[in-house]
């Protein structure tokens, strides 16, 4: 292998699995850090549409559902810090996905389909219609996926929250290493979850184009939180929620020193706005201008 190949190939798979700071927990490690807790994830599996969809699931089966799905590439282990809050496992039964290709939903196999992606995590919305409010919470590639449930399934959803959400078409960004996972060579040295991500990501403007479509059929209230300092999704995609959601109650947080990471650095102001979905659903405090239509709402976080 030619020397300057090699550097290539290295940096590719550090920015890959670097720009994601994915890690994962093995089984047993998992066993370990929930040995006496009095809340422990089970764990569950659902076929649909001809694949596995697995899950983690966290909480009294009594309590509103917090519906989480990760970005690209990641697992259910993504949420581990917002599954562990007290907080909210005292408001909250928790449920994390495995998306199609990732983890132990058929590690490996892409579905790059958005809406087939919705199509198969309403299997599992649809076994917890009475866990009132359900809130979707979507970050990276999982919050287009989110919008397309609130958009195609608007009964099964109360709120919605969006991390740093790749929604513009025209917006999707591609880097100088972006290429090389496209290489047959390449993707042997790279992890699975890495090639499933490349492909989802060479799908994703046109997926968003086929979306953007059903923006106009969200109704229920929704938060977008967006960090000026991410390099990986472009910051004006906050724009295109204020243009695109005009039928849905808006909350638009922007933190202005914050990179792509929100669930990781910044779990309290995560917390935040899912508490206060919970909280406007019980109180149906939701702001109206004079006339009758929906409020945008525009807030910066520090």
């Amino acid at each position: 292998m030619k020397p300057t190949f090699r550097i290539l190939l290295l940096c590719l798979g550090l920015l890959s699995i670097g720009a994601c700071k994915r890690w994962e927990l093995t089984d047993q490690q998992l066993l370990d850090y929930y040995a006496g807790k009095q809340l422990q994830p089970s764990f569950h599996q659902v076929d649909t549409l001809g694949r596995s969809l697995h899950y983690a699931k966290l909480g009294y089966d009594s309590l509103p559902l917090l519906f989480l799905v990760h970005g690209a590439p990641g697992s259910w282990q993504g949420y581990f810090n917002l599954m562990n809050d007290p907080e909210l496992q005292e408001r909250f039964l928790m449920v994390s996905i495995d998306r199609p290709g990732y983890g132990k939903s058929d590690y490996g196999d892409a579905l790059v389909s958005i809406e087939d992606q919705a199509r198969m995590m309403h299997a599992i919305l649809a076994r917890y219609p009475n866990n009132r409010p359900i809130i979707l919470l979507g970050r990276s590639f999982g919050s287009p996926i989110v919008a397309q449930l609130a958009a195609d399934y608007p009964d099964l959803v109360d709120a919605l929250v969006m991390l740093a959400p790749p929604i513009d078409p025209q917006l999707e960004k591609f880097w100088w290493f972006s290429p090389l996972g496209r290489w047959n060579f390449a993707q042997k040295f790279l992890p699975d979850a890495v090639n499933v991500a490349t492909l989802e990501k060479y799908a994703h403007e046109r997926e968003l184009k086929k979306l953007d479509r059903k923006w106009e059929k969200i109704h229920k209230p929704s938060t977008v939180i967006q960090g000026g300092k991410d390099w990986i999704v472009e910051p004006k995609n906050l724009l295109f929620a204020e243009r695109k959601m005009r039928n849905a109650p808006l909350r638009l947080v922007y933190i202005a020193e914050q990179d792509h990471d929100i669930s990781t650095n910044r779990p309290d102001l995560v917390k935040k706005y899912v508490l206060q979905h919970h909280r406007e659903y019980h109180e149906r405090a939701l702001p109206r201008v004079a006339s009758g239509e929906w409020m945008m709402e525009a807030i910066t976080e520090e």
